[in-house]
């Protein structure tokens, strides 16, 4: 009776699975089938490579980031598996780490289709870290000019109030001159109506 297919197993263990849980189980179910106490998949940053997803001696780790070209071996045995784009750019790899022998495939094909779903998955996890960040930059856009607006509607509340109060007190101490003028010096009263005049019309504006 021949082995199960090592690949085959992860490929219908992983099946109807997307976004960062499938490469939660990729790592999961290959370290299961391989017996490999390391098994991650990495995105790659210029320089630095971050870890999306990480099982290690039996347990899910958080991950963590590294400098390329990666991180020190955990056994005699380690495969990297490069992971590319549409456009053939790496973004990424699978580090396999920690077994006697690395388990293959007698399907390459089948190897490749898992291999190109793992790379899309990444992919997948940098447009929405990409959205997420201009969403953020969009939000945080949003919230300045909304102050900058509610600051200058201030602003020009503080000098409606404040030229319309100065005028409105200085119309009624024209006022009251006048009125005081009107009997013995009706020019200097007039004069002083013209002044009232002038700032009604200036508290209007």
């Amino acid at each position: 009776m021949r082995e199960p297919d090592p690949i085959a197993t992860v490929v219908q263990r992983t099946a109807g699975i997307i976004g960062s849980a499938f490469l939660k189980a990729l790592v999961r179910e290959y370290a299961t089938a391989s017996g490999a106490r390391l098994v991650y998949v990495a995105e790659h940053r210029g320089q630095h490579a971050r870890v999306l997803a990480e099982w290690r001696d039996g347990e899910e780790m958080g991950g963590g980031e590294f400098v390329l070209p990666g991180r020190e071996p955990l056994g005699p045995a380690s495969v990297t598996v490069m992971l590319q784009d549409a456009d053939g750019t790496v973004i990424g790899h699978v580090g396999v780490e920690g077994v006697e022998e690395i388990p293959w495939t007698r399907d390459a094909a089948l190897f490749a289709l898992l291999a190109t779903r793992t790379a899309g998955e990444v992919q997948r996890h940098r447009y929405v870290a990409t959205l997420r960040s201009r969403e953020q930059q969009l939000a945080a856009a949003r919230a300045r000019l909304v102050h900058a607006v509610d600051e200058e509607r201030r602003r020009i509340g503080r000098d409606i109030h404040d030229g319309v109060q100065q005028r409105t007190v200085a119309v009624a101490h024209l006022l009251t001159l006048a009125e005081r003028k009107l009997d013995d010096a009706p020019e200097v009263a007039a004069q002083l109506l013209r002044r009232a005049c002038d700032e009604v019309r200036e508290a209007t504006d």
